[in-house]
């Protein structure tokens, strides 16, 4: 039932004939076989990478799957995938070990473990991971994580080259994740006019992509770093509403130290932990 798990995987953000499909192809496997493994794991890329992003019935369809089959590798990596994102770093990266486990030069997992160890502020690390993967898996995420890495660790010029080679060979950017980096780094400078000519650009090379939440993200540092901090906290939320509440990157994140005594800040750092424990706690 590999052609159903690909179903959910490859259908365009804004087909929603395609989504559709594939729903439906769930839903009858499930029907036949209530006990499919790949039923359950598709399911749970519908709920979540359909735009949903309904993390806690994702968990559980993945969970559900994985106690079906427990080899069944990309289930492993689409559950780490979502503790991720809402910030339970410490199972994401259990899950993606048990991938790598799996799948040895799972290159996409690799490079989610060392997004999860830098979401943690272990850059070195995160850097020495990203070493190993191969680029070419997913090119426009190794950049921006390499990139972000770089940036973290000071090594400020290198983090420029790596995208402004990428930006060069790939104008368009699909979803702004590259663009949005390189707002941060002009930020980090001084620069404002091209903060926010990247910041403008990127909102509109993410125009209907599903995982804007990570440009957003971008786009919140580099307000931060521009000291506004009102616009940081309103991209905040936006990366928070629209699929990634990861409270611990929030609060740790040195580039949004600058921002951290501002009321709305405040305001949106207690509501997010808030939130976070009770992922914690529940999932």
């Amino acid at each position: 039932m590999r052609s159903l798990s690909r179903c959910s995987d490859q259908f365009a953000p804004d087909d929603r004939a395609a989504l559709e499909r594939a729903r439906l192809a769930a839903e009858r496997a499930l029907r036949l076989n209530p006990d499919l493994a790949e039923a359950h794991f598709a399911q749970a890329r519908l709920l979540w990478t359909a735009g949903l992003f309904a993390h806690e019935r994702a968990i559980r369809e993945d969970q559900r799957a994985i106690a079906l089959n427990p080899n069944l590798d990309r289930a492993h990596q689409h559950l780490g995938g979502v503790y991720l994102h809402i910030g339970l770093l410490d199972k994401a990266i259990e899950e993606f070990q048990k991938t790598l486990a799996i799948s040895p030069r799972d290159d996409n997992s690799l490079r989610r473990l060392a997004e999860a160890r830098g979401s943690q502020g272990h850059y070195e690390e995160a850097l020495r991971i990203l070493k190993e993967v191969e680029p070419a898996a997913n090119l426009p995420l190794w950049t921006y994580q390499m990139a972000l890495v770089l940036l973290h660790l000071g090594r400020n010029e290198e983090a420029f080259a790596v995208v402004q080679g990428y930006l060069k060979a790939h104008p368009e950017d699909r979803g702004g994740v590259v663009t949005s980096a390189r707002a941060i780094r002009y930020a980090m400078a001084g620069d404002r006019r091209r903060a926010e000519e990247d910041i403008q650009a990127a909102i509109q090379k993410g125009k209907g992509y599903i995982h804007f939440h990570h440009a957003g993200y971008h786009i919140a540092l580099a307000y931060a770093l521009l000291h506004r901090p009102d616009s940081a906290v309103q991209w905040l939320r936006r990366v928070a509403d629209g699929g990634m509440p990861c409270y611990p990157l929030f609060a740790g994140d040195p580039f949004l130290d600058g921002i951290r005594k501002d009321p709305g800040f405040v305001a949106f750092l207690r509501e997010q932990e808030s939130q976070w424990k009770r992922f914690r706690a529940t999932l």
